[in-house]
């Protein structure tokens, strides 16, 4: 395999990936297959690693890496994704030394459930107020990301691609033409705009009228254009997450653009849990387990407002059913 096998077989490797995961997943292997092959030369190098051939990796050898994890101060999520993806990288040169190791009982780093993270409402009203101060064409830009994501749920990129033609404003939906997993496993969706947000976003659309008039154009393609220079563009990933940081400052809340996503599943199941695959067909999820597991969190307070509220009816009924039956027993004293 020449000099660097381990660097020889992740170029194989990703080159069948390509046709099983989707751009922005394969890029992630990619980024921590190479780092996994970089530190792996260097364990081999310091004597701490008997090889870096896939073929021949031992047992020691995965935990002289995991033992480097640990001394780098890996979080457990983080141990876990790479020992996925050097375990990907191994099957695929026929070494199940990681899933033999399992078996035998090393206690190996696993996936674990992430925690959701929804913003909470206060900390929503701050990111929204802060937004409303920002003037220009970028407090424009503001205001309607804080108010359309959480009124639909999209990923950061699905709105950042969304055009124009994509948001109904009859019907108050929201087409998603470019679906996580496009091209292999995504599916386009029209996604619903929850109702509170729909006059901040034709507030918007009138703001993004001017703006693009004001760039001597007569239309623009994107739902967030970027008409600098006359130009009809979309703005880059960057460019949202510049914005984000910038309100971040602004409103001294910490947040991600996806955090909106689960913030809009949580308001939804909150408002009753009866909407979870409603809610999960909205996200564009092929598993309402999915959204269970990683979107929507009802909190214990309003599971214990409707546990009340439920035993309360039921007490109240039952009291009735008793007075009814004491009124029947004393009329027959009459």
């Amino acid at each position: 395999m020449g000099r660097y096998p381990l660097l020889t077989v992740i170029g194989r490797y990703l080159e069948k990936r390509k046709l099983m995961v989707c751009k922005s997943t394969l890029a992630n292997e990619r980024r921590i297959l190479k780092h996994i092959d970089k530190v792996m030369r260097e364990l081999g190098k310091d004597g701490r690693m008997e090889n870096t051939n896939p073929e021949k990796t031992s047992p020691g050898d995965v935990r002289a890496f995991l033992d480097w994890m640990e001394e780098r101060g890996f979080e457990p999520e983080s141990k876990a994704k790479y020992l996925h993806c050097l375990n990907g990288v191994l099957l695929f040169c026929k070494n199940p030394v990681i899933e033999n190791m399992r078996r035998e009982g090393f206690r190996l780093p696993r996936r674990t459930k992430k925690p959701i993270h929804a913003i909470p409402e206060v900390d929503l009203i701050r990111i929204q107020e802060a937004a409303s101060k920002l003037e220009g064409w970028i407090g424009t830009r503001a205001r309607f990301l804080v108010a359309c994501y959480p009124a639909t749920g999209l990923r950061p990129s699905e709105l950042r691609l969304a055009h124009l033609e994509d948001l109904n404003t009859k019907k108050w939906t929201l087409y998603v033409r470019h679906p996580k997993g496009e091209g292999t496993y995504g599916q386009c969706r029209e996604a619903i705009v929850l109702p509170q947000y729909r006059g901040q976003i034709l507030q918007y659309l009138k703001d993004r009228s001017e703006y693009v008039r004001s760039k001597g154009l007569s239309s623009a393609t994107f739902l967030v254009p970027r008409c600098e220079k006359g130009k009809d563009e979309c703005y880059s990933a960057n460019a949202f997450t510049e914005l984000k940081a910038r309100i971040e400052r602004a409103s001294g809340v910490d947040f991600k653009l996806k955090d909106f996503r689960p913030t809009f599943a949580t308001m939804c199941v909150e408002l009753d849990p009866n909407l979870l695959t409603d809610v999960s067909v909205m996200l564009g999820h092929a598993d309402v387990k999915t959204t269970q597991r990683y979107y929507a969190q009802i909190s214990c307070d309003s599971a214990g407002r409707r546990l009340e509220e439920a035993w309360n009816k039921k007490i109240k009924a039952e009291c009735k059913n008793d007075l009814i039956e004491t009124e029947k027993y004393l009329s027959g004293y009459a």
